[in-house]
């Protein structure tokens, strides 16, 4: 993760199955670079190696009061010509129609694994001094970077304390 002013940059991957009409399973093996710009735009490069399909998906949020925002995915897909394994109704596609069949797929998924999260984002609240674990990873250098986004916040964690004698 690296931080410049308002621009954010994460890298990570992971690996995930998932099963194809019950019946078959299916592993997949990601890559993605995430930039943030602030807390409401972002876009994330995503790499999907065994089958070699790129995508990006951006991610709007916009708060509409301090208990309510609306999040707004979307996604693009890169044709893929040749797929370094088969994919699941890819074949009978004209090839016109391929990049489009694969950016619903993609997005579908997407929107899926963020609705995963709502129950989380419902019940979140701030805490000034989380418990964390190692596996929380980076969280405090992200709570940096979002503080600096919230003046109100920043201003009131700089100000030097004064202490007085007497």
């Amino acid at each position: 993760m690296t931080v410049d002013g308002a621009h954010l940059v994460s890298c990570f991957e992971f690996k995930r199955e998932r099963s194809v009409w019950g019946l078959r399973k299916l592993k997949f093996h990601i890559s993605a670079d995430t930039h943030l710009y602030g807390l409401g735009y972002s876009f994330v490069d995503i790499n999907e190696h065994s089958m070699g399909l790129r995508s990006r998906l951006w991610v709007l949020a916009t708060p509409h009061d301090g208990t309510y925002m609306e999040l707004v995915l979307a996604g693009q897909t890169q044709e893929v010509v040749r797929p370094k394994r088969p994919i699941v109704g890819f074949r009978i596609l004209p090839r016109r129609d391929r990049a489009r069949f694969m950016n619903r797929r993609m997005l579908a998924q997407q929107v899926a694994d963020a609705q995963q999260d709502i129950d989380i984002w419902e019940r979140k609240r701030f805490q000034p001094r989380p418990v964390l674990s190692r596996a929380d990873g980076k969280i405090m250098e992200f709570r940096r970077f979002c503080r600096q986004l919230y003046p109100e916040v920043a201003d009131i964690a700089e100000q030097p304390r004064i202490r007085t004698l007497g």
